[in-house]
């Protein structure tokens, strides 16, 4: 049971299927290909959220990715494995194994939230930002010069 109200955890996790998405890209569709993918030490994709902003500092997306692990025991030396594949997901070196060069794109990855009170599960929900505006004009770009010689 959710102990947190109010927890972007437990408002994911209410959500069927494994996406809700109002940015669609390549960074989504890489992350979306994980859904059959389990990593070391049990880690696996849960569901990917991505919203489009405006703003005087011009236009991003924003991504929140939700992550399990399965409880295997309620040891300190399995919480270590839990918290060391969190640092791998955050890890400036270590999260192009999970994000590939796509990762290079984003202004920032975070940790938003971690979720230890469900029964079989350990979440961890991810924040990811992308500036897009100058992305969003070079594919306006891109697709008048396709028209222009078509």
């Amino acid at each position: 049971m959710d102990r947190l109200e109010g927890s972007e955890i437990g408002r994911i996790l209410k959500f069927k299927g494994s996406s809700r998405l109002e940015v669609k890209d390549d960074l989504t569709e890489h992350i979306l290909a994980q859904k059959t993918m389990i990593f070391l030490g049990g880690l696996k994709f849960r569901f990917i959220e991505s919203k489009k902003f405006s703003g005087p500092g011009g236009e991003w997306a924003e991504y929140k990715v939700l992550y399990s692990i399965p409880k295997c025991e309620q040891s300190m030396k399995f919480i270590k494995v839990v918290l060391e594949n969190i640092v791998k997901l955050i890890d400036d070196e270590e999260r192009k194994e999970f994000f590939g060069d796509f990762i290079d794109k984003l202004s920032y990855v975070e940790l938003e939230e971690f979720d230890s009170s469900h029964s079989g599960y350990y979440y961890f929900l991810l924040n990811m930002r992308k500036d897009i505006g100058e992305e969003i004009e070079e594919n306006e770009i891109n697709k008048l010069f396709k028209e222009l010689y078509e």
